[in-house]
């Protein structure tokens, strides 16, 4: 097309194989012309607004505001102002003040009718910072209208966006509501197993199963109502182990059930189960332990076990009990290279797990050539203030492990252990520069391994490391950050260490690389020389 645009400019000559081509194409967007290509393509953009604003909605009485939002439709000629921009700025409204706007929710909502606004409606109280004051027993009164469908919605534009079809959207924010109640402590006024039943009957109601091959259970786990109502399931679990102490039976029943499934459709209620794991034992320890078998192990529908674990370690905090009584599930998983099964190995052997001892994990992680990932985690993994020393003594043992037999492509990655500020300076330097003289020079996260090696007491050791960074690392960035903080430090040592050898090779190594480190001479207390005249 472009070549065509510019066809009005070329010579006939340049032009002639492009003729009936150029004919074709002025037959259905015109003739090109010298005009076309001097204008400036103009450039417009638009976006949604709400035909009711928000200070239209503060300036009158719920129910007033109720009436005016059911009452108004969508106007030809006006395509992006619409319903759901409408219900948008009734959620931002109610969320700003949810007392005033649940004073009396069951005729607030019979009065919004809509289930487009009735789910915004109900999203705004479910993501407000408090509730106090509110009626709960309407807002269960709500809950349960919503659940029953009451009457059809009104056609009000396209139903893909401007307006909800159907109750789903409503019975999505109504869920939402009660995880909003339940984490809150604030209860359901006595109706609790109305409350169990909607989530029951949601849950169970297993729509069909929409899988891609390859993606993770979790991702398409959420996108469904019934796992978005298993969610809330735990939540009011939770709410109710806090008040009474312990967990429903139907609840547990309905775990239960869930892993009886297969398939896709099972792994992904897992992907909302294995991450609770702690939750469960806490609240339900002797349901796990009635229920391993088919949760984790060969009782499990298609190979689900190994699901489990995954997600487990995927998604959920580190378990020692899961650690511990499922190692070989757990090694599986980082054989496979699962998201996040390393870093929850290397914790078992942080808390020294039974069966994660450093001399077996070494030589686990380097069969799986994983060495150098192991180095980067453990720098991630105690990279903070909050790291202890027996962590950090134990993550040194790992490394000093690694470096028999080690090579450029096992140790690289222990330079991120740099950030691990638990561990002891002298030990971290003797290590540093072992690994160092192993792979020439080479290591990852230079730059923070010369700071550190900088920052720490001048010694023969750290010169060796800035000396052999600067002798392995390629030219880059890298080198040039490493160089630069070699040249302050062999600036500040004291002429007393010029005997020794670190500091002439250190020394050596900058001066062939260009940098000047001669400096002002100075007289003995400040005298100026002698008149030679």
């Amino acid at each position: 097309m472009r070549a065509f645009g510019w066809s009005a400019l070329l010579p006939e000559t340049a032009t002639a194989a492009w003729t009936a081509v150029v004919a074709v194409l002025a037959g259905a967007y015109g003739e090109p012309s010298r005009a076309s290509l001097e204008q400036r393509p103009r450039v417009e953009a638009a976006w949604g607004r709400t035909p009711i604003s928000e200070k239209q909605l503060r300036a009158v009485t719920p129910d007033n505001a109720a009436r005016l939002i059911a009452a108004w439709r969508p106007e030809r000629g006006y395509p992006l102002t619409g319903p759901r921009e409408l219900a948008r700025t009734l959620e931002t409204v109610v969320k700003s003040e949810p007392a005033l706007w649940a004073a009396t929710p069951l005729r607030t909502g019979g009065l919004l009718r809509e289930p487009v606004y009735l789910s915004h409606y109900m999203r705004g109280l479910a993501e407000a910072e408090a509730l106090d004051g509110v009626p709960i027993g309407e807002l269960v009164d709500l809950i349960v209208l919503t659940s029953t469908h009451p009457w059809e919605p009104t056609a009000m534009g396209d139903p893909t966006y401007d307006y909800d079809p159907d109750w789903r959207g409503a019975e999505s924010s109504a869920i939402d509501l009660i995880t909003a109640l339940a984490r809150k402590d604030l209860g359901f006024a006595g109706r609790k197993d109305e409350v169990w039943a909607f989530l029951a009957h949601r849950a169970r109601a297993r729509d069909q199963v929409t899988h891609v091959p390859g993606s993770d259970p979790l991702t398409e786990a959420v996108k469904r109502p019934c796992i978005r109502a298993m969610q809330a399931v735990f939540d009011v679990m939770g709410h109710e182990f806090r008040v009474e102490g312990a967990a429903r039976p139907e609840a547990l029943g309905l775990l239960a059930e869930a892993l009886a499934l297969s398939g896709p459709d099972g792994a992904q209620h897992r992907a909302i189960i294995a991450p609770r794991l702690a939750f469960l034992r806490y609240v339900a320890p002797g349901w796990v332990d009635d229920h391993r078998g088919h949760l984790f192990g060969a009782s499990a529908p298609d190979n689900l076990g190994q699901t489990t674990v995954d997600l487990a370690l995927c998604w959920g905090r580190p378990n020692s009990w899961l650690l511990e009584h499922f190692r070989d599930q757990v090694r599986e998983a980082v054989r496979r290279a699962t998201d996040n099964a390393l870093d929850h190995f290397l914790v078992a052997i942080l808390w020294q797990v039974p069966g994660y001892g450093v001399d077996e994990a070494v030589t686990f992680l380097r069969s799986l050539r994983t060495l150098p990932d192991a180095g980067q985690a453990l720098g991630r993994l105690l990279g903070n203030d909050d790291a202890s020393i027996e962590h950090a003594a134990l993550a040194a043992e790992f490394w000093e492990k690694s470096l028999h037999g080690g090579t450029l492509e096992t140790l690289a990655g222990f330079g991120w252990c740099s950030e691990i500020s638990a561990l002891d300076d002298a030990m971290w330097v003797r290590l540093t520069r072992q690994t160092l003289s192993i792979t020439r020079g080479r290591i990852d996260w230079a730059r923070r391994v010369a700071d550190r090696a900088a920052r720490s007491q001048p010694t023969p050791d750290t010169r060796e490391i800035l000396n052999q960074l600067l002798r392995g690392l390629p030219d880059g960035w890298d080198q040039r950050s490493v160089l630069d903080t070699a040249t302050l430090e062999i600036k500040k040592a004291d002429h007393s260490q010029a005997d020794i050898p670190e500091y002439q090779r250190l020394r050596t190594t900058l001066l062939k690389r260009g940098v000047d480190l001669t400096l002002p001479d100075l007289e003995e207390d400040g005298e100026p020389p002698a008149n030679s005249g």
